[in-house]
């Protein structure tokens, strides 16, 4: 599996953090991955 920023970056994940990493987990659109890997950078500045 591709290496999780979230789990790595992060001490204690947030819920948003969790929600989307579940999404992740589930989604199997390029588009819809690409744009929660970028909500998610944007969250970690």
């Amino acid at each position: 599996m591709m290496n999780d920023p979230i789990t790595t970056d992060t001490k204690q994940p947030t819920p948003l953090a969790i929600y989307y990493r579940q999404r992740l987990e589930k989604s199997r659109n390029p588009i819809e991955v690409m744009a929660i890997l970028a909500l998610i950078h944007l969250c970690h500045w």
